[in-house]
């Protein structure tokens, strides 16, 4: 079956590895066949911002991303929604970006360069404060800022998807205010289930759906379950149990695994899904819990190639 993961860090990693000294076809070399192995076929491929960063640093890495993205022979850059019905064999990534630290003046303009680089998906804040919004690290009663409304504006009319995993609770709820929104959590699993503030209320993922937005969730151990034994592929999957006992179907539910097998100092990892390699565990797991055959499907990439069917330009 084929698979789609709505997060990956490999803006950020490609980054890294450029630091290294290691620039030439990062995905090649280092990611190409760990998808393949899983049938991975479209990678939101994001660059990744705590807080700290420059715009200057923002642009260094989206352009390094497009870049590697260009250069590798197994993968396509989607930028439109024919780019994402032509069939081939190799793998389509849609570029992001998580976190606008560093869009603080002219916002708009910083925004429609970002779009013509190639980025779709974009995020106003990672966890932190910032002059656009509010992280779930950040103020609680604090909320999207001035200049975010501005750039989501920007965002409607080029056709982007606003991403809200790292928003707070008042910024996605602000978000949820704007019409005409094409909206997304990237790489977020239910609250209820883990009571982690990066997680999702049944009102929040109710709200997404409402909107036929999309939800990805995610493998990272901490967002599964607050305790280490329940940390595992298993539990995964009880998140979209869940949804489905909840809402009676898992329309818009989707993966965004957010793994971070390449991030140095990790050393935590979900059990039997800790990396691109594992997702291809998933098949078995899901039909242990006794989705059919199509919910698999649709789980692991209809929903995300649907979702990007409708909203891409």
């Amino acid at each position: 079956m084929k698979i789609a993961d709505l997060h990956a860090d490999i803006g950020y990693d490609c980054m890294q590895k450029k630091k290294q000294g290691f620039s030439h076809n990062v995905l090649s070399q280092y990611h190409v066949e760990n998808w393949k192995s899983s049938n991975i076929q479209l990678v939101c491929m994001v660059s990744y911002f705590e807080g700290y960063e420059s715009w200057k640093d923002m642009q260094e890495m989206i352009v390094n991303l497009r870049n590697q993205i260009m250069m590798c022979k197994d993968v396509d850059l989607v930028l439109t929604k024919q780019d994402l019905l032509k069939s081939t064999d190799h793998i389509k990534a849609i570029m992001s970006v998580e976190g606008m630290c560093g869009v603080k003046e002219n916002v708009t303009s910083c925004v429609e360069w970002m779009y013509k680089q190639g980025i779709r998906v974009a995020s106003l804040c990672w966890n932190d404060e910032n002059a656009l919004a509010t992280g779930v690290r950040g103020n609680e009663k604090r909320g999207l800022q001035e200049k975010g409304y501005e750039v989501i504006e920007t965002m409607k009319r080029l056709g982007m998807i606003v991403d809200v995993s790292h928003a707070n609770d008042q910024t996605f709820w602000d978000i949820m205010q704007i019409n005409d929104v094409h909206v997304m959590a990237s790489h977020s699993n239910v609250r209820k289930l883990c009571n982690h503030k990066r997680n999702l209320t049944i009102q929040q993922i109710q709200e997404i759906r409402n909107r036929q937005g999309i939800i990805g969730l995610n493998a990272a151990p901490y967002f599964i379950h607050t305790q280490r034994e329940y940390q595992d592929i298993k539990y995964f999957v009880k998140h979209l149990t869940y949804l489905k006992q909840r809402f009676g179907d898992i329309q818009g539910i989707a993966c965004g695994f957010d793994f971070m097998d390449y991030f140095e100092n990790e050393t935590q990892f979900t059990k039997n899904l800790q990396c691109a390699k594992d997702a291809r565990n998933l098949i078995r797991v899901l039909q242990e819990e006794g989705f059919n055959k199509s919910e698999i499907q649709s789980f692991l990439y209809d929903h995300v190639f649907d979702f990007f069917s409708k909203v891409l330009c």
